[in-house]
């Protein structure tokens, strides 16, 4: 369970959360609601441990979040940021890479399997092969989070959801014990959740 508690956000002079306090069980889901520049990315990068927040606390299982204690944490995370920029030629290079991370070892994974994860995403099996150039925000992302339903972290963070229709796929990996934490500016997105953060 990921808990916050009285937890008081501000980043570059602005205050984003106030006193929130919610706790997500396995498999529910959470949406960081609000417009752009209202701080929903702070919120993801405070639940990975990298935006210390000023004041309550966050826990996951009941352990709190720390300086030190962050980066174990993150290994039951995945993050899917936003139109991130990439040093890879090729989707493949990118997911042969975030399978080789050490966190992730032991995670058997194939073009097949990952082709498969794309057909429920709605990518073409091509997307395997293409070069990371040539793809779009929207596509990126779905490739990323179609990591993440071959890792099945227990903590999905979604920086700006770019797709609607995947929230079938995300309800898909809720079944699995895996919460999703989702950004968005859209109030259509935003009904697909019972708990929201209203930026």
């Amino acid at each position: 369970m990921l808990e916050l508690k009285d937890v008081y956000l501000e980043h570059g002079g602005q205050v984003i959360l106030d006193h929130v306090s919610l706790a997500l069980t396995a498999g529910e889901n959470l949406c960081v609601l609000g417009a752009a520049g209202s701080g929903k990315t702070s919120v993801l990068l405070a639940l990975q441990g990298l935006l210390p927040v000023g004041r309550g606390f966050l826990t996951l299982d009941g352990e709190r979040f720390s300086r030190l204690s962050a980066p174990y944490f993150r290994r039951w995370m995945a993050f899917v940021p936003d139109a991130p920029q990439l040093p890879y030629e090729t989707v493949s290079d990118l997911l042969e890479d975030v399978f080789s991370l050490s966190v992730n070892r032991g995670v058997e994974v194939s073009r097949e399997a990952m082709v498969k994860e794309f057909s429920f995403l709605g990518l073409a099996p091509e997307v395997y092969s293409m070069q990371l150039r040539n793809l779009d925000a929207e596509s990126l992302q779905g490739v990323m989070l179609a990591a993440e339903g071959i890792l099945k972290r227990r903590i999905l963070l979604i920086d700006n959801l770019r797709n609607i229709r995947w929230m079938d796929y995300i309800t898909t990996l809720n079944k699995h014990h895996v919460s999703a934490v989702i950004t968005t500016c859209d109030e259509r997105v935003a009904t697909n959740f019972e708990k929201i953060i209203r930026l």
